[in-house]
């Protein structure tokens, strides 16, 4: 669903992504939201250019270093949707969410992570 939503977004629909974040019955297929956060990050921001994507990585290390784990939160919800995806990025993200006390979320993306790398995760 992620995939698809980046798509129509990069085919000049955000419109339309916007409209699935309306629709109701999100609990049904993702009872933890997260999908809908991450959604939501796609259509209400802006896409960075590279030198702000770099740049993220001085403002992650910077709220890594303060222990502010709702920033880190944010910043990894964001990168997940703007840069190429890897199962790196989705297994910080698990555990950032984790820190926040979000686990059914830290589970999904921890999946997602297993998805993207080939590997069958614990639940497969």
């Amino acid at each position: 669903m992620l995939n698809a939503a980046r798509m129509t977004w990069a085919r000049g629909h955000a419109d339309r992504v916007g409209e699935l974040l309306e629709l109701g019955g999100w609990d049904a297929p993702d009872p933890t939201g997260l999908a809908r956060e991450l959604l939501r990050t796609l259509v209400e921001g802006q896409e960075p250019s590279p030198a702000e994507l770099a740049a993220r990585a001085q403002a992650r290390q910077q709220a890594f270093q303060r222990g502010d784990v709702a920033a880190l939160r944010e910043l990894a919800l964001f990168d997940v949707m703007w840069m190429d995806e890897s199962s790196e990025l989705w297994l910080a993200l698990s555990a950032i969410l984790r820190l926040n006390g979000a686990d059914a979320q830290a589970d999904l993306a921890r999946e997602v992570g297993h998805l993207v790398a080939g590997e069958a995760g614990p639940h497969a």
